[in-house]
């Protein structure tokens, strides 16, 4: 920094727009918002106007049944397709066999025929509607029928976005935020929709508040520009023009002033040989291999001659000490007041009251003790395992203890004895089924479940090799009941056999019905027990040539 005048210039301006979006004119009351101005933004008035509307069907989720049906079926899961439209469509039943075969003749709004529906294949699918009927406690008769009544709402539209200059930018679509080089917006759908004609206007005014100031020095020499709102720093000075509420224009100028202070100064230092040393500065801290130290400035400045005198005295209580081991050897030395570490012997060495003098002597005396000692192991087959030290955790393959040292010290030649017996409680069965084949080993103490599920438990007298165990399974009735992955008891309900034409009720006896015992079936129209689904069954099924899968139609 240099003591004078600093002159700051406002030498050109730079340009700031502010666009803010209008009300939309037309039959809907969506909004436009989060507008933003781009590098190529022009001022003036950006109109928008609808160009084309979408529309989207939609109808409930279960049909209506007509109020003279016979039977009490249901109409559910119903949903539109892409080739939907506007209208009621009409399911009446058309044809009921003596099998229980049904057929729903399917109308649309115009009177169309479509695919025709049969309740027993499951989901009816199609491009324009999707809905599956149920049978109730009552059968469906002839004529029975649902209507669905669907309806379009206009949803998305598209606007087209012109420049105030009357330049066509790309189309905007609702919902989805537009960003261009000159503007950016997003429309919002309100509770009317848009029509076609719809307008909305955005507009975009220029403010000049910014702008560039040169900068010189007291010497005119010509610095870094300095921006508004930017803050400017250099080697000389450091500042923030902020903008006001009137505009800058070229040749505005602010004037900084910089004084100069006598405070501050740099001492010479020397030692007590004369010998020069670094200099020192007022309020910086000073540190060398000598001495250090911090000039403080005070009330009156320091003047060229100023004076400081450091006195430095010794002391003698700190030493070296020289260590021998009891064989006369020399190991490192030892410093007062420093701990003390070697392989040998560790100490610290503290200061008293009276310093130490050259030949002063201190003695360690290490004497030995006999309680510690090393075990050797060996298996009852005479092999050499590891070490076992005293005190230590002993652990491997074969087995694991600690020897803990007593009042009484070891003496070479004592000796332990482990005595390892064996047990049956780990013993593996292996399990047969009636043809012979083995169906999966057991181990005693843990669950076993497969075909079949028990416990081995050990009695008083253990398992020995070739102790075996039988388990009866009776044959069963050979009727079939409700398949289900995990039962309460393991009665054959977990082995799948087949797929079921429809419901049966069994609960006041036994009852005939129809099974596929193979085949490709529509897994949403099948119905499982609790938790199970296709997925639980869908492997074991493989093996049994049944196939799940969706929208299956035969």
């Amino acid at each position: 920094v240099k003591a004078g005048l600093y002159e700051l210039v406002c030498t050109a301006l730079t340009e700031a727009f502010a666009a803010v979006a209008g009300a939309a004119v037309g039959t809907g009351n969506g909004t436009i918002g989060a507008v933003t101005d781009g590098a190529d933004v022009e001022p003036g008035v950006y109109p928008l106007e609808c160009l084309s509307v979408t529309e989207t069907t939609s109808a409930p989720a279960t049909g209506t049944a007509d109020g003279g049906n016979t039977g009490n079926g249901t109409c559910t899961g119903v949903d539109v397709g892409t080739e939907s439209i506007e209208g009621t469509y009409t399911l009446r039943c058309i044809e009921l066999t003596a099998g229980g075969v049904l057929r729903f003749e399917v109308t649309d709004p115009n009177g169309d025929a479509m695919l025709e529906c049969q309740p027993a294949l499951g989901a009816y699918v199609e491009n324009a509607l999707q809905f599956t009927l149920t049978e109730g406690g009552t059968a469906w008769a002839l004529l029975d029928e649902f209507t669905i009544l669907v309806t379009s709402t206009p949803s998305v539209g598209v606007f087209c976005v012109h420049t105030p200059s009357g330049a066509q930018l790309e189309d905007a679509t609702v919902g989805v935020a537009y960003a261009t080089d000159h503007i950016g917006f997003t429309i919002t759908i309100g509770g009317t929709p848009f029509e076609v004609g719809d307008t909305f206007a955005i507009t975009v005014t220029q403010t000049d508040s910014l702008g560039l100031f040169s900068v010189h020095d007291p010497d005119g020499e010509s610095m870094d520009d300095a921006t508004v709102g930017a803050a400017y720093a250099s080697t000389h000075i450091g500042f923030t023009i902020a903008d006001g509420g009137t505009p800058f224009i070229p040749g505005d100028t602010f004037t900084v002033t910089v004084t100069q202070t006598d405070s501050l100064g740099l001492f010479s230092v020397h030692d007590p040989d004369g010998y020069e040393l670094e200099q020192a500065t007022v309020g910086a801290a000073y540190l060398n291999n000598h001495i250090g130290f911090t000039i403080a400035d005070g009330g009156t400045p320091f003047i060229p001659g100023d004076t400081f005198t450091v006195t430095v005295t010794q002391t003698d209580s700190l030493g070296l000490f020289s260590v021998h081991d009891p064989d006369g050897e020399a190991m490192e030395d030892a410093t007062v007041g420093a701990a003390y570490l070697t392989t040998h012997i560790g100490f610290t060495i503290a200061d008293g009251a009276t310093p130490f003098d050259v030949g002063d002597t201190f003695t360690v005396t290490v004497t030995q003790t006999d309680s510690l000692g090393t075990f050797s192991v060996h298996t009852p087959s005479g092999d050499s395992l590891e070490d076992a030290t005293v005190g230590a955790a002993y652990l491997n393959d074969h087995l694991g203890f600690t020897i803990a040292d007593g009042a009484t010290p070891f003496v070479v030649g004592d000796t332990f004895t482990v005595t390892v017996t064996a047990t049956a409680s780990g013993l593996t069965f292996s399990v047969i089924d009636p043809d012979g084949n083995n169906i999966g080993n057991l181990t005693v103490a843990t669950p076993y479940a497969t075909e079949i599920g028990l416990t081995l438990t050990v009695g008083v007298t253990p398992w020995a090799v070739d102790d075996f165990a039988t388990v009866a399974v009776s044959a069963g009735s050979g009727k079939f009941i409700p398949a289900v992955s995990a039962p309460a008891t393991r009665d054959g309900a977990q082995v799948l056999y087949g797929i079921m034409l429809g419901d049966v009720d069994a609960s006041l006896g036994d009852v005939v019905g129809v099974v596929y015992a193979a085949g490709n079936f529509n897994e949403a129209a099948c119905t499982f027990d609790g938790a199970d689904d296709a997925d639980t069954w869908r492997i074991d099924a493989r093996t049994k040539d049944i196939v799940f899968g969706d929208n299956i139609v035969a």
